[in-house]
């Protein structure tokens, strides 16, 4: 299943819009990444797979704790977002970014004689814009190593505010809405509550080990 919508929508205005707002998005969102990277088993030669990876932050930020025996491949759909990150990442062997989307794009280069593996795949509010999840996990499951974790931040519902405050003014003047279909959207990985591994006194990443 091709994912148009979300294709369309982060290579046009919000796209750019993001770009140009990268260093305030980057404050406004680094307490998530912060406990998302705190949860990660990251380690000195580590091969790492960055899923809607936008910008770069998170690649740059594991590229660091891998060091120069590892690597991170960032993806992403958004070209306007794929050419900030590689103007930040000028210099670096890693990380590396291609523009591919995972639900519908092979992985791996044309001749590859094996399939590239990778010991960890992690996500800053990347894997909630697929149309269809599941196709897109067992397509990055083939590509981790045994023993694996994904783990992924994802946007809250109730308690998101950029979500629920227009939304409640909208109600005031519109009645309530019909209900958004379940997918794509940034809010899809919400009705997964409390996260699957994370500590029950808080929030956290979604962590999946293979």
């Amino acid at each position: 299943m091709a994912n148009t919508a979300t294709h369309d929508i982060w290579n046009g205005q919000s796209g750019r819009d993001w770009a140009d707002n990268q260093r305030a998005l980057d404050i406004f969102l680094r307490d998530a990444m912060d406990q998302l990277l705190a949860d990660l088993p990251l380690t000195p030669g580590a091969n790492v797979l960055d899923i809607g990876c936008g910008a770069g932050t998170l690649s740059l930020r594991m590229a660091d704790q891998v060091a120069e025996t590892g690597a991170v491949l960032g993806l992403d759909v958004s070209e306007p977002l794929l050419q900030l990150a590689r103007r930040r990442s000028v210099g670096r062997d890693s990380p590396s970014f291609r523009k591919l989307d995972i639900q519908t794009d092979d992985l791996d280069q044309p001749g590859a004689k094996s399939a590239t593996r990778f010991d960890l795949c992690a996500s800053q509010i990347g894997m909630m814009f697929f149309s269809d999840p599941v196709r897109a996990l067992r397509r990055i499951r083939a590509h981790l190593c045994p023993g694996a974790v994904i783990a992924f931040n994802g946007w809250g519902q109730d308690d998101n505010p950029w979500f629920s405050l227009p939304l409640k003014v909208a109600e005031r003047h519109l009645g309530p809405l019909p209900s958004a279909p379940a997918s794509p959207a940034p809010n899809n990985a919400a009705p997964i509550s409390p996260p699957l591994s994370a500590p029950p006194r808080r929030r956290g990443p979604w962590l999946l080990r293979m």
